[in-house]
């Protein structure tokens, strides 16, 4: 598996869980409750891969900087 779907995967797998825990919480009008969770699994998928990437370039730069490989 790259490097590129393990990020994909694991921004998945932990957006699903933050939607399914806000799926719980919600006390929303039913209308709007759609439109929450949608909300909240595209921006929780795009901040965790965003993170989870930008850690991954940091780590490889100290990894080189340091020279263990």
């Amino acid at each position: 598996m790259n490097t590129q779907n393990k990020h994909t995967t694991k921004a998945i797998g932990i957006s699903l869980l933050i939607t399914i825990f806000s799926f719980f919480n919600v006390d929303i009008p039913k209308p709007y409750t759609v439109i929450y969770l949608l909300f909240v699994s595209v921006a929780s998928f795009i901040s965790i891969y965003l993170i989870s990437m930008i850690t991954a370039k940091a780590y490889q730069k100290f990894v080189k900087h340091i020279g263990c490989n």
